[in-house]
């Protein structure tokens, strides 16, 4: 069991985790999608308290995971993790990502290091080129159509996402051993 799932749980004596649990983590705290992530944790669940118990903590850390090419509805098989990537995306939520949406996760991600000129340029591009339909934004088919089109866009994601779990010395936030 990762340990500061335990050490999070066992201080409270709750037997769950809420956001403001996760908001305590520093890595989360200070990363500029520490909220995207955090909402993952609960997108899931159907408790209206939105608190977690530690299954769905782990089932969530498993989108995370390195692709299982093994059994196709295992919670980290290619399109579990389309659809976790795009529901990071897709900021409200409607099955659609739009140039906004696009742009402000795009932003989170790099957008100190990009002028917003190659900003609106990249998500411009982005959409153009993913939206097959040519309806101004990119439906989860779309999105799924073109994420070969997109691996190292993919890949980028993952591997962000992923860094996101380390804290500087080189531990897992959710695993101090």
């Amino acid at each position: 069991m990762p340990l500061s799932f335990c050490l999070l749980v066992n201080v409270s004596g709750r037997g769950f985790l809420d956001r403001d649990d996760f908001l305590r983590i520093p890595e989360l705290a200070i990363n500029p999608l520490g909220d995207r992530i955090v909402d993952a944790f609960f997108t899931e669940t159907d408790d209206t308290e939105q608190k977690i118990n530690f299954r769905e903590f782990i089932r969530v850390l498993a989108h995370f995971r390195p692709l299982n090419k093994g059994k196709e509805n295992t919670v980290n098989s290619r399109d579990e993790k389309l659809k976790f990537a795009f529901t990071m995306y897709d900021l409200n939520k409607n099955g659609y990502i739009t140039r906004d949406e696009f742009k402000v996760i795009l932003n989170m991600m790099v957008g100190a290091n990009i002028t917003p000129e190659q900003l609106d340029s990249i998500a411009d591009r982005t959409i153009t080129e993913a939206d097959l339909d040519n309806d101004g934004k990119i439906s989860f088919d779309e999105f799924c159509r073109v994420s070969f089109s997109f691996q190292i866009l993919s890949r980028y994601f993952f591997q962000y996402f992923y860094s996101c779990l380390y804290s500087s010395n080189g531990q897992h936030w959710f695993n101090a051993g």
